[in-house]
């Protein structure tokens, strides 16, 4: 068993994890900053919105809480609710 752990650790020069960890790094930051903007962009939705007070204190409290998750319940139940109607 050790044979396999030693065969696995080995690398022929390193430079292999390190371009895969680079990538992977921008991926993830990309994926982060993506997800921030969402975030934010439903959060200014809701607070230009035409909804009363307490109903908007209640989905920025959700959507601080429960971040992207928030952000995603709020684009599909409240403001998807009110994207057919005319303004």
């Amino acid at each position: 068993m050790s044979d396999l752990f030693s065969i696995l650790a080995q690398s022929d020069s390193g430079r292999g994890g390190l371009v895969f960890g680079g990538a992977m790094l921008v991926v993830v930051l990309v994926i982060g900053i993506a997800a921030f903007a969402f975030w934010l962009w439903m959060l200014i939705d809701l607070l230009q919105s035409s909804r009363p007070t307490n109903e908007k204190i209640l989905w920025a409290v959700l959507m601080v809480f429960l971040g992207i998750i928030g952000s995603l319940i709020y684009l599909i139940v409240a403001r998807g609710s009110t994207a057919g109607r005319s303004v």
